[in-house]
């Protein structure tokens, strides 16, 4: 069992990576929106 890739694993990885990108893009815009609106 010990060195064998689990595929499960990976995806929960890559999905967490991927909606930490997602949020980090979203504060950028909403940071960019209020700097905007001064």
């Amino acid at each position: 069992e010990t060195g064998t890739i689990n595929p499960l694993g990976i995806i929960t990885l890559l999905t967490g990576l991927y909606g930490i990108t997602r949020g980090a893009k979203d504060i950028k815009d909403r940071v960019k929106k209020k700097s905007n609106n001064y």
